[in-house]
C-alpha cells in the first residue's frame, strides 16, 4: 500500500470561492448577456466571446433548454469521484452558460463556440453535454485550451477589446500586430529582414522577397498580377485573417501543375561521384517542378498513405509532401537520396519539413544517412562547444576530453559524454575570460583560479572548481603543464535539502492531464520515484504488464518497479494510444513523441519534453520524484527501506531521512 501523499487523489481542487448568494426574491436574467436567437437562424459571423463567471451570475435564473437533463449527470459524477457541493455548483453553472451561448447562436446542439470560451471546466462541460446528447459530434477543445480548461482558480475579468487594425498587414481586428504577422516575423530558420515594402512602399515592415506579409497574402489570393497594383483590399483579422506560408515566387503557397518535361539532372545510381558538393536549392525554380516519374509518383502515394494511416495533422503532412515532391522531381527515385540534401532543402526554403521524409525514405531503403549524425548527440555538443572556444585553449581542451574518455597515457574507465558536456560547460566561461590575460593554459596561476571561483557563488562556484581541477589534472598527467594551479584549493559543496510539494498542487493532477503520456510521466515520477532519465530510457522489452513489473537499467544495476493498479491502467492506456497513433513505430523505448516515434535513430524522448508536459501544473518530474521519496521517508524513517523501494544509494537515502527527521542527524545509524 502506498502511504501519505504518494497516492495521487482524483479529487479536483475547489474551482472557485463561493460567490455571493442572491437575495431572496431577486431573479437574475440580464437580457444583454447571450440573448436567445431564433432557432435555426443562420449566423453570418460567429465572434469569439470573452465569458467570465460574472456573466453566468447575471443569467442565474434563466430557463435554459436541456439544463434539467444535465443535473443528474453532474450529481452522479460528483458522487462517483467524491466531489463536493462547490464542484457541482461550478460545473452546473458552466453548463448553463454553455447552453445559453448555444441558444444565442440559434443552434439545437452546443458546438465548439459554446464551450471553447468558458472560463473554467470546459472539458467537463463537453463530457456532460455529450452524455445527454446536447453536443455536436466531433466537438473537442483546441490545443491552447486543453491546459486551461481544468484550472481551478477563476481568471480575472478580461478587459474589453478595442477594435483596431494590424500595423503590419492592416487587417481589421483587435490586436496591434496579429498572430500571423508575429509568426511571419519569426520566419523559419532566422528572423526576417525589416525594410521598405516593394509593393505598398511602407517602411519598417518585415519582408520576404522584398514584400511584406500583407502584400504577400493579397498576391497569394488575388494572383500575382496584383503585385503591380498600389492598393490592397481590406480584410478581417483574428481567426478570419488570410494565412500564407511563403513569399511570392517560391511557389509554396499555391498549388502549381507540374509540366510534362522531366528534370535533366536526375541522379543515375550507376554513375560515380567525383566531387561531393552541396546543392544550392535557392537557385532552382521551385515554383515550376519537373514531371515526376512513375516510381516517384508511387513513393509520393505511399507517403500520403502513411500520413493518412498515422493520422498526421494537416501541417506536417503538407510540408512532408512538398519536400518529397521537390526531391523526387529534381533528383529522381532511382538512386538513394542523401540525408544532407534533404536537410539542406528543408533549411533553405520555407514551408518544408525533413524529419518525416527522412524516416520514410529510410524505411523504404532509399536514404543515404548523414555520417556526422552517427555519433552521440552529446558528443556532437562537446565538439561544437570546443570549436567555439578561444584558439589558444582548443588543443588543450581536446586532450582533456580524450583523457576523460579513458584514452590518455593512463587508461581508465571512460566518462559519459553527458557528464563531459557538463564539465566543458563549467570551464567555458572561465576560458572566455582568460583569453585576454594569458596565451595558453601554461600561464594560468593559482591566483587566476582563485579569482574565477570567488566571482561565482553556490553550486556554480563548486562546478567551476570541479571542472578546472579535472582539466589541469588531466593536462599534468599528459605532461602538457608542469604544475597544477588548482592543487590545495577547496570549495565546500553546497548541500541542498529535498523539499516537498504542497498538497494543493498535487491534488487532481492526473485529472487535469489530458495526454496519456503525461499521465504516465506523472505516475512514474510521483508514485514510483523514478528519475526523468530513467523514465526516458525505459524500454518496451522491460515492461511486463502481465506480471505488473517494469525493469529500469542503471549503471549500478537493475531496479524492479512493481506497478500498482493505477499505474498499470495508465500505462496500458498509453500503449493503446501509441499503437493507434504510430502503428509502424519501431522505437524500442516505452515513451515516444511525434519527433522520436518514427526517428530512424530510435532516440529516447528528451527530459526537456517531459518537463514541458508537467509545466502547466507548476512542477517538474524531478520535483515529483523528490516529493515522493521525502514523503516515504517521513512515513518509515528507514534508509534501508528507501534503498529497496526506489533503488537509491545509501547516501541519498540518509539525506532524505535527515531531511524528513532532522532530529536523527545526531544518531549513529548502523
Amino acid at each position: 500500500m502506498l502511504k501519505g501523499r504518494a497516492r495521487l487523489s482524483h479529487e479536483r481542487q475547489r474551482p472557485w470561492q463561493r460567490d455571493q448568494e442572491t437575495h431572496p426574491g431577486q431573479a437574475k436574467d440580464d437580457p444583454r448577456v447571450c440573448p436567445p436567437a431564433i432557432p435555426g437562424q443562420m449566423t453570418l459571423i460567429r465572434p469569439r466571446r470573452h465569458l467570465t463567471i460574472q456573466h453566468e451570475q447575471r443569467i442565474r435564473h434563466r430557463q435554459v433548454r436541456g439544463y434539467e437533463r444535465v443535473k443528474p449527470i453532474i450529481t452522479a459524477h460528483a458522487a462517483q469521484h467524491r466531489l463536493g457541493k462547490a464542484w457541482r455548483l461550478a460545473v452546473g453553472r458552466m453548463v448553463r452558460l454553455a447552453l445559453a451561448v448555444r441558444d444565442a447562436d440559434g443552434d439545437e446542439l452546443a458546438g465548439a463556440d459554446a464551450v471553447s470560451d468558458l472560463p473554467i471546466f470546459a472539458a467537463m462541460v463537453i463530457e456532460v453535454l455529450r452524455q445527454v446528447d446536447l453536443l455536436q459530434p466531433g466537438t473537442t477543445l483546441s490545443t491552447r485550451r486543453r491546459h486551461q480548461a481544468s484550472r481551478a482558480a477563476p481568471r480575472p475579468p478580461r478587459p474589453t477589446p478595442t477594435a483596431r487594425s494590424c500595423g503590419s498587414c492592416q487587417s481589421w481586428g483587435f490586436d496591434s500586430t496579429c498572430e500571423p504577422c508575429r509568426r511571419w516575423a519569426r520566419g523559419y530558420d532566422d528572423r526576417r529582414a525589416v525594410g521598405r515594402c516593394g509593393r505598398c512602399h511602407r517602411d519598417d515592415l518585415v519582408l520576404a522577397a522584398d514584400i511584406c506579409r500583407g502584400c504577400t497574402a493579397y498576391a497569394a489570393t488575388q494572383r500575382a498580377t496584383t503585385l503591380t497594383q498600389p492598393w490592397t483590399q481590406l480584410w478581417l483579422g483574428g481567426p478570419l485573417t488570410l494565412r500564407v506560408l511563403a513569399a511570392p515566387g517560391t511557389g509554396l503557397h499555391t498549388a502549381t501543375s507540374a509540366p510534362s518535361v522531366p528534370s535533366r539532372g536526375l541522379v543515375d545510381p550507376a554513375q560515380g561521384t567525383l566531387f561531393d558538393q552541396r546543392r544550392d536549392w535557392t537557385a532552382l525554380p521551385v515554383a515550376e517542378l519537373p514531371a515526376l516519374s512513375e516510381k516517384a509518383n508511387e513513393l509520393v502515394d505511399q507517403f500520403a498513405a502513411v500520413a493518412a494511416g498515422q493520422r498526421w495533422s494537416d501541417g506536417p503532412r503538407t510540408e512532408g509532401l512538398r519536400t518529397l515532391r521537390i526531391l523526387l522531381a529534381w533528383l529522381g527515385a532511382d538512386a538513394p537520396i542523401p540525408e544532407v540534401e534533404i536537410m539542406a532543402l528543408a533549411t533553405t526554403l520555407p514551408g518544408l519539413s525533413a524529419k518525416r521524409v527522412i524516416a520514410f525514405l529510410a524505411e523504404q531503403h532509399r536514404l543515404v544517412p548523414d555520417p556526422t549524425k552517427q555519433h552521440d548527440p552529446d558528443q556532437q555538443r562537446v565538439e561544437r562547444t570546443i570549436e567555439e572556444l578561444p584558439a589558444a585553449f582548443v588543443d588543450d581542451v581536446r586532450r582533456w576530453v580524450t583523457v576523460l574518455r579513458g584514452e590518455g597515457r593512463r587508461r581508465h574507465r571512460s566518462m559519459s559524454w553527458n557528464t563531459i558536456i557538463k564539465y566543458v560547460g563549467y570551464v567555458r566561461p572561465v576560458l572566455q575570460t582568460w583569453q585576454t590575460e594569458v596565451d595558453g593554459l601554461r600561464g594560468i596561476t593559482r591566483e587566476h583560479v582563485t579569482l574565477a571561483i570567488k566571482q561565482r557563488k553556490g553550486n556554480v562556484a563548486r562546478g567551476v572548481h570541479v571542472g578546472l581541477r579535472s582539466l589541469f589534472r588531466a593536462l599534468k598527467q599528459e605532461r602538457l603543464i608542469f604544475r597544477d594551479p588548482t592543487k590545495g584549493i577547496v570549495v565546500p559543496a553546497v548541500e541542498t535539502l529535498p523539499t516537498n510539494i504542497s498538497s494543493d498542487r498535487l491534488r487532481g493532477m492526473l485529472d487535469r492531464a489530458t495526454l496519456p503520456i503525461t499521465k504516465v510521466v506523472i505516475v512514474l515520477a510521483a508514485v514510483h520515484g523514478l528519475r526523468p532519465t530513467d523514465i526516458a530510457r525505459a524500454r518496451l522489452a522491460d515492461l511486463d504488464l502481465a506480471a505488473g513489473r517494469l525493469l529500469i537499467h542503471r549503471v549500478t544495476g537493475r531496479h524492479a518497479v512493481y506497478l500498482d493498479e493505477l499505474s498499470h491502467t495508465l500505462i496500458a492506456a498509453w500503449l493503446r494510444h501509441r499503437r493507434e497513433r504510430w502503428p509502424k513505430s519501431v522505437n524500442p523505448h516505452l515513451l515516444v513523441s511525434r519527433r522520436t516515434a518514427m526517428d530512424v535513430r530510435q532516440q529516447s524522448i528528451g527530459t526537456e519534453a517531459m518537463r514541458a508536459m508537467v509545466k502547466p501544473f507548476g512542477v517538474t518530474p524531478s520535483a515529483l520524484r523528490t516529493d515522493r521519496i521525502l514523503d516515504e521517508a517521513r512515513q518509515t524513517a528507514d534508509p534501508i527501506h528507501l534503498m529497496r523501494l526506489f533503488g537509491i544509494c545509501d547516501e541519498t537515502a540518509l539525506r532524505y531521512v535527515f531531511a524528513a527527521h532532522p532530529e536523527r542527524r545526531r544518531e549513529v545509524i548502523r
